[in-house]
């Protein structure tokens, strides 16, 4: 028994020995320096260096002792923080990059945006349909509606939208039936950034948010791969296993034609650190002509487009929220951006005989406007009539030059000003119960009370003329000039088609009238006399007369600027010629010889 305690003892004090052996080679010494932890193991100790700075300078190796200069040269870029590290006694650093960069330095953008429907296109088929496709990725908009991703596998089509401003996920089989999988209770279009997980195909389909704004953290020890892009859209058939970022609608993804169904609307907004499955998805370089990524813009910016002044010919900006805008446009212009103007027609070129015939296919309702920019030089010719089966209830045609109204055949309104100076006018009539009222160019010219005016559909509106020539020579002859932007009330009475779409009457028939508003050419007819040059202007012209000749057409002459009269008369100008006076010559036959010498017939003599 005693001899079992000594060896018990001897082994007690061995091990003692062994522990204070640690402690003295180990962190018994303090070996960290600079604030470093000393953490002991078999065999030895391991110091973990403090993150904390000391007089403005980390420090690592063996013992926390070597400065660490990696970062001197401040070398992230775009706001990532860098961190020096010794690696294999070499000085080097890292970059903890903020979201929306990524890179050695920060120096790669993550942020792309849609302003406009678009998508990206990635091949998914070299994975595994059964095998669920994890997503990961943030985005931003104000838009309450839109399409984020769509994933195909065979006959199901997995959509993650955005309804009402909730993150939905959907399937969509090909027979047409959808089924909403998952919604989420959050409202995420406030402008704001969300970061969002999903799980596409497989057993089971989720969404979950993540984090909203600046509470979002990124997983750095994941080791950061591009996707493989693929080269080329397939035709929509083949893309039986695909994945579409920012899709339109599923039009492609689908497979088939949808024309007129009724898709989803495309996402207008930003994505950043877009993941599938764990590799980083970034616009690719691509040809112009490819179509593997559509109406992608690198970034993602708050500025007010309105700042652009993207309207144009005086169209009025309006924001629309995140990166929209809608251009109010000053008639005759129509557009996204006020470029497009609605196109003329001209009636009555090289004095033909033309006319335009509409249907009225709707019930404008009680209230009717007619408006239209009429241009002219003609003091008289027909603009518009309204007809029914019966009877011609309204009637706008030139007078003298001014516009005149007649409602039901008898009640007449006439403007007070001339439309025939060769400008564009705007003219509009109103009838508003039992009022009718003309206006030319905004400002009122006349009113008067009528009896009730109702449109219905299947009446006719003529413009420029009538198809019966006695007809039309009641209202003046058939207009000469030009009619843009020609409107009952909100709607359209289209000439030519403009590739904005807009509702327009039905457009019946379209007789010698032509696109544009140009002009005769009303120096054929060498309208200018005794010498003079002609030079074309709208529907009229200008004579350059020489300098003894006046008139519009260099038809008056001025006799005494080419001397007719002796040294010793006076000529003077007459209405039809001169006359020379004699103030001195007294002797009758003197006056009659100079009267026949050296007077032309349109002359005559004067005697004091």
């Amino acid at each position: 028994m005693l001899r079992f305690n000594m060896r018990a003892w001897i082994l007690l004090l061995l091990f003692a020995g062994t522990f204070y052996s640690e402690d003295i080679s180990g962190c018994e010494q303090q070996p960290c320096q600079n604030g470093g932890v000393c953490e002991s193991h078999s065999g030895g100790f391991q110091c973990l260096c403090s993150q904390q700075s000391r007089n403005g300078r980390l420090y690592g190796g063996a013992n926390c002792t070597v400065p660490l200069s990696g970062c001197d040269e401040n070398q992230c870029e775009n706001g990532g923080i860098c961190s020096p590290l010794l690696v294999n006694d070499q000085q080097t650093y890292t970059c903890i990059c903020p979201p929306g960069y990524t890179g050695p330095k920060c120096q790669i953008s993550t942020t792309f945006s849609f302003e406009s429907q678009g998508y990206m296109y990635m091949d998914t088929k070299q994975l595994d349909p059964e095998t669920p496709l994890n997503v990961t990725f943030s985005f931003r908009t104000e838009n309450p509606t839109g399409t984020l991703f769509q994933r195909r596998v065979d006959d199901l089509l997995l959509t993650i939208e955005l309804i009402d401003g909730h993150l939905c996920l959907l399937n969509l089989r090909d027979q047409g039936t959808s089924t909403l999988v998952q919604e989420l209770p959050q409202y995420l279009s406030n402008n704001k950034w969300h970061t969002v997980e999903a799980s596409l195909g497989g057993v089971v389909s989720l969404i979950r948010l993540l984090c909203s704004e600046r509470s979002c953290t990124r997983d750095y020890s994941v080791e950061i791969q591009l996707m493989d892009q693929a080269a080329h859209l397939p035709e929509p058939g083949a893309l039986r296993q695909s994945l579409f970022v920012g899709a339109i609608g599923g039009k492609w993804v689908s497979g088939r034609a949808q024309d007129g169904a009724d898709h989803p609307p495309a996402f207008l907004g930003c994505f950043r650190d877009v993941f599938v499955d764990s590799h980083l998805v970034l616009p690719a370089e691509v040809p112009k002509d490819s179509n593997i990524q559509v109406n992608i813009i690198a970034g993602c910016s708050d500025k007010d487009k309105c700042e652009d002044n993207p309207c144009q010919n005086r169209g009025r900006c309006v924001s629309q929220g995140w990166r929209r805008y809608v251009c109010k446009c000053h008639r005759p212009y129509e557009g996204h951006n006020c470029t497009e103007e609605y196109i003329t027609a001209r009636f009555g070129n090289k004095d033909l005989e033309s006319y335009a015939m509409f249907s009225i296919d709707n019930d404008p309702g009680d209230s009717v406007v007619i408006t239209m920019f009429i241009r002219t030089r003609q003091s008289s010719g027909l603009l518009l009539i309204l007809a029914n089966t019966t009877s011609q209830y309204l009637r706008l045609w030139l007078v003298e030059g001014r516009v005149k109204v007649q409602v039901n055949n008898y009640e007449n309104l006439v403007g007070r000003n001339t439309v025939s100076n060769g400008h564009f006018q705007l003219l509009t009539v109103k009838l508003e119960g039992t009022a009718a009222t003309l206006f030319q160019s905004a400002q009122i010219q006349n009113s008067i009370a009528i009896r009730r005016v109702q449109i219905h559909p299947g009446d006719l509106v003529y413009v420029g003329g009538l198809p019966d020539l006695r007809a039309s020579a009641s209202f003046g002859g058939y207009f000469k000039g030009c009619i843009q932007d020609l409107r009952i009330n909100s709607k359209r009475l289209q000439f030519y088609p403009v590739s904005t779409p807009v509702e327009s009457y039905n457009l019946e028939k379209l007789e010698a009238v032509a696109q544009g508003c140009s002009s005769d050419n009303t120096c054929a007819a060498n309208p200018c006399l005794n010498g003079g040059e002609c030079y074309s202007m709208w529907d009229d012209f200008i004579c350059s007369c020489p300098s003894n000749t006046a008139g519009k057409r260099c038809e008056e002459v001025k006799w005494c600027e080419l001397s007719p009269c002796p040294a010793t008369a006076i000529c003077q100008p007459l209405s039809q010629g001169f006359e020379c006076k004699y103030p001195f010559l007294k002797d009758l036959l003197l006056q009659h010889y100079c009267l026949k010498i050296h007077v032309p017939l349109q002359a005559r003599i004067s005697i004091p």
